[in-house]
């Protein structure tokens, strides 16, 4: 690991202590039903107003 920059080994300690927080804390409950909710949602349309001369 000599190779590897510290930013990286960092980044990889980092995303493991929040996998590890989210097992053993409610986040993943929440991190679930908010993946239930996005994807049961329905599609939203965005259209620009024309105006009419």
């Amino acid at each position: 690991m000599s190779t590897v920059p510290i930013w990286f080994i960092i980044h990889i300690y980092a995303t493991f202590g929040l996998y590890i927080a989210c097992l053993f804390t409610g986040l993943m409950m929440h991190v679930f039903s908010f993946l239930i909710l996005y994807l049961g949602r329905s599609y939203v349309s965005y259209r620009w107003k024309v105006s009419m001369k």
